[in-house]
């Protein structure tokens, strides 16, 4: 029926789905003028929607010079031997500000490259219970420093294609936001396993939760549940989007299921190679 094929296309339609269309029957009726119609709405959002990306690409751009201007003068003015301690202590915490704000241009650079398809030359096959093994192993000491026990479980061979380096990234974000949000002598587990034609990487903790209200927004870009312990703990609010934007990349997903105060697990699942 042409309605449940408008229905069933519109359905599919999400902000990173915008090239989507629904089909146009030669009907003469006002079905052939509403699915006209949400065409030319998409056509509208889909522009809107490069033209925001476009834009946070060329500002992150062009901020990226003057910063690295004020953290070399900075750096220059915090090694000057006869500087005042308070006056020390003043331009340290200002480095730390613009090395944050470094982190968040290169994060948001990053970002505009994966959502336009920028970053996805590299590909070779390899195995994501490895690179994931590997990648929890150097990721210990921080644990370590925190009194938390990281464990990894997984010993089947998980055969993925991608961007070894963005596919690390993706365990790297959630172990690193899993560590800094669990209090000490809690435990963060990393598993892999291969589910239905997915390679499923997963990521839980016993620490803070989520509260039910936040989960939606979870992996929307500088989203933070609790802004003052975000902002304490060096986070950015861009590491479980830019998760999220590699995810989508590579055909895959990534969900979270939480409560506030249960700790939370982060379940991503990429397409696997088939035997």
């Amino acid at each position: 029926k042409p309605l449940d094929e408008i229905a069933t296309t519109a359905e599919r339609i999400t902000s990173r789905s915008l090239n989507e269309r629904v089909p146009v029957l030669a009907t003469g009726d006002e079905l052939e003028k509403l699915a006209a119609s949400l065409n030319r709405m998409m056509a509208r959002l889909e522009e809107s929607f490069h033209h925001i990306n476009r834009f946070s690409a060329d500002a992150a751009h062009e901020i990226r010079t003057p910063l690295a201007i004020i953290r070399g003068e900075l750096e220059n003015a915090f090694q000057m031997p006869a500087l005042a301690t308070e006056l020390r202590e003043t331009i340290g915490s200002a480095l730390e500000e613009v090395e944050r704000l470094s982190r968040i241009v290169e994060q948001l650079l990053e970002m505009s490259r994966l959502e336009a398809g920028e970053t996805l030359i590299e590909r070779s096959r390899f195995d994501f219970t490895e690179l994931a093994k590997t990648t929890v192993d150097q990721m210990r000491l921080l644990a370590e420093e925190k009194s938390l026990n990281l464990r990894f479980n997984g010993s089947q061979p998980v055969e993925i294609e991608g961007d070894r380096l963005r596919l690390k990234q993706i365990v790297v974000n959630l172990v690193d936001n899993a560590i800094k949000y669990t209090t000490p002598g809690g435990s963060v587990s990393v598993s892999t396993f291969p589910v239905d034609g997915m390679a499923v990487l997963e990521v839980s903790d016993t620490g803070i939760g989520i509260p039910a209200d936040a989960l939606p927004q979870v992996f929307d870009r500088f989203y933070r549940v609790d802004k003052a312990r975000s902002r304490q703990l060096g986070g950015t609010g861009l590491g479980l989007a830019i998760v999220k934007s590699i995810c989508t990349a590579y055909g895959g997903t990534v969900t979270v299921k939480s409560a506030e105060g249960k700790g939370a697990v982060f379940r991503v699942e990429l397409p696997l190679i088939p035997n």
